[in-house]
C-alpha cells in the first residue's frame, strides 16, 4: 500500500485508482489503469536525503543532455544541489522523494511562482520530476503531483506548470494526459546561422 507522509499543508486525499495513458520515460504512466504503488512511500524531502537527491538529478542531468542547446556552467550540480537545500525550508516550495526499501527511487520539485508579467496569478511550477528506470510506469509521478498540486491550493496558486523539452515525446505525452495544455514554444537558433549569406 502506497503510504504518503504529508507536509501541514497537503489536505487532499489520494486514490490510487488514477492513471491515465502515455508512458513517460521520466515519469511514471505506462497506461494501466491502476497504479502499482506497492511499497512506495512518497514524503517531503529532508536534509539527510541531499546525496539520494543529487544521485537522482545525475540520472536526470544526464537523461537530458542531447536536448540541451546551451552548455552547461561547470558548477551546474553544485547549484542544484544548493537550490534543493534552498527548497527543504522554502516555506512557498514543496521538495518530494519516493522511497522503496530505504532508497530514494524519484523526485518533484514544486515552487511557487507568478508565471506571467502581466498576471499577479499564482502557478506551482514543477521540476526536477524524475522516477529511477526500474520503477517507471507504477504510478509514482501521478502521485506527486496530486500532492503537489494540494500545497499549491494551499498556497493560493491556480495552475500547475511543468517545463519539458520537446524532443522528450514520453514525458510531453504524459504531462498532456493529466490535462496539461502547451503555453508557448520557446524556440532557439544560433545566431551565426541568422547572418545570411556571406559578401
Amino acid at each position: 500500500m502506497l503510504r504518503i507522509e504529508r507536509c501541514t499543508a497537503l489536505t487532499s486525499a489520494f486514490s490510487t485508482g488514477w492513471c491515465r495513458r502515455t508512458r513517460s520515460t521520466t515519469c511514471c504512466c505506462t497506461g494501466r489503469s491502476v497504479a502499482d504503488l506497492a511499497n512506495i512511500r512518497i514524503r517531503r524531502a529532508m536534509a539527510e536525503d541531499l546525496p539520494g537527491i543529487m544521485a537522482l538529478f545525475d540520472e536526470l542531468d544526464a537523461y537530458q543532455a542531447d536536448w540541451r542547446v546551451f552548455v552547461l556552467r561547470t558548477r551546474h550540480r553544485d547549484d542544484m544541489a544548493e537550490s534543493y537545500s534552498q527548497a527543504l525550508t522554502d516555506p512557498h516550495s514543496l521538495h518530494l522523494v519516493a522511497e522503496s526499501n530505504a532508497e530514494l527511487v524519484a523526485m518533484s520539485v514544486g515552487n511557487i511562482t507568478r508565471p506571467s508579467s502581466f498576471s499577479d496569478e499564482l502557478a506551482l511550477e514543477v521540476g526536477s520530476a524524475v522516477v529511477r528506470e526500474g520503477h517507471r510506469g507504477r504510478g509514482i509521478t501521478t502521485a506527486m503531483v496530486r500532492e503537489l498540486a494540494a500545497f499549491g491550493l494551499s498556497q493560493g496558486a491556480v495552475r500547475m506548470s511543468v517545463r519539458v523539452f520537446t524532443g522528450n515525446e514520453g514525458a510531453v505525452g504524459f504531462w498532456r494526459s493529466l490535462g496539461f495544455e502547451d503555453r508557448f514554444v520557446h524556440l532557439t537558433a544560433p545566431l551565426d546561422t541568422l547572418l545570411g549569406p556571406s559578401a
